[in-house]
């Protein structure tokens, strides 16, 4: 009985199921950007949220 060919074959499936560098560099690409656009809104947003702070001056003495 040989086990090369058995051990081929299943090298052969894992290599089908295994994305390509370009695939995963893409799947990163997009991740990267979304987390970007995120921190983005965020900082947006937090902006929004400081920019009337300091622009009302109480002066009670």
């Amino acid at each position: 009985m040989r086990i090369d060919g058995a051990a081929q074959a299943a090298l052969q499936a894992m290599a089908v199921n295994k994305p390509s560098d370009a695939t995963r560099l893409n799947y990163q690409a997009r991740v990267l950007k979304r987390a970007l656009e995120s921190q983005k809104d965020q900082s947006s947003e937090l902006l929004k949220m400081l920019e009337p702070k300091g622009r009302v001056v109480d002066i009670k003495a």
